[in-house]
């Protein structure tokens, strides 16, 4: 079965609410580069470089922080949905309550 993997970047002030959309991947290393390619191109603070390199270091699946924009890289479903097992679950969960609890003013953050 051929894996399909995916990134999002949303921002928790607007209800998670997309801010770039992603492609797919059929490897979680290929979606990981994208994203922190994308991150660089439209983020122009140094947090945004800092956790663009962080992305880039780590090993998917994968959830980051930097203010309150969140950053995942996900394997994928059949249906394109992500796939929520454990790990991941709790990696989505700490990084959204961080980015909600801090209200954007928290330093970049990884979790792998």
């Amino acid at each position: 079965m051929v894996q399909q993997w995916g990134w999002l970047w949303g921002d928790t002030l607007s209800n998670m609410r997309p801010r770039v959309t992603n492609t797919f991947h059929f490897s979680g290393v290929s979606a990981r580069d994208e994203l922190a390619s994308v991150i660089r191109a439209e983020g122009d603070e140094p947090e945004y470089r800092r956790v663009a390199d962080m992305i880039e270091a780590a090993t998917p699946p994968l959830a980051a922080v930097v203010g309150a924009d969140v950053f995942f890289v996900v394997q994928l479903d059949a249906n394109f949905k992500p796939v929520m097992d454990r790990s991941f679950t709790r990696k989505y969960d700490a990084a959204f309550e961080y980015a909600v609890k801090k209200r954007g003013r928290g330093r970049p953050k990884l979790w792998d």
